[in-house]
């Protein structure tokens, strides 16, 4: 699960019979060039393992861990697309927030689908789909966090004389004085 998940990988799914008419089911990964970062392909890679294991496995399974063992995968499932493809790739720029919400709802779709629909899991706990409601939440703290480091990163480097200027500025601070006229009325007698 984590392997697919933290790195780009390609799989490769083959059946074959031998001369007795035994098949053999084989599911290969093999490393993908390191500048592939297509995360939707990572979980959707993830689906066709846990559909391979769920055709070819389970079923021959001993009758009391065809339901049990692939309950018990589920946590990790969910755990595993948490910490290794959302929370890491959550986005501090606004632009980059799309293709993430997207992401996010891929994972969520994942979640239904395998965990929910094939595993058999009662669905009460849903830990994806919580966490995506609240991604705005999460965007929000990941980004002020990235602009308190970049402003730390800046407080904390040494001042470049190359970059920096000083400016002295006299203050001159002038009474001016307004003269007030009074002028006096004429009285007038009865």
């Amino acid at each position: 699960i984590e392997y697919v998940l933290k790195q780009p990988v390609q799989i490769y799914q083959t059946t074959s019979s031998d001369m007795n008419g035994v098949s053999e089911h084989r599911l290969s990964f093999q490393r993908a060039p390191p500048d592939t970062r297509d995360l939707p392909l990572r979980l959707s890679y993830l689906a066709t393992s846990m559909e391979f294991l769920n055709a070819a496995l389970f079923p021959h399974l001993p009758p009391s861990e065809r339901k049990t063992f692939p309950l018990s995968l589920c946590t990790p499932i969910r755990t595993a697309i948490l910490n290794y493809l959302l929370l890491p790739n959550l986005p501090s720029s606004l632009s980059a927030l799309p293709d993430f919400l997207s992401l996010s709802r891929q994972a969520v779709q994942v979640e239904e689908d395998i965990i929910i629909n094939m595993f058999g899991d009662s669905g009460a706990e849903r830990g994806i789909k919580s966490w995506v409601e609240a991604v705005g939440l999460h965007y929000e703290r990941n980004r002020r966090a990235d602009i308190l480091n970049k402003a730390r990163a800046i407080a904390i480097s040494a001042s470049d004389e190359g970059k920096s200027f000083r400016v002295e500025v006299p203050l001159i601070i002038e009474e001016k004085v307004i003269p007030i006229q009074v002028e006096d009325e004429p009285v007038v007698q009865n």
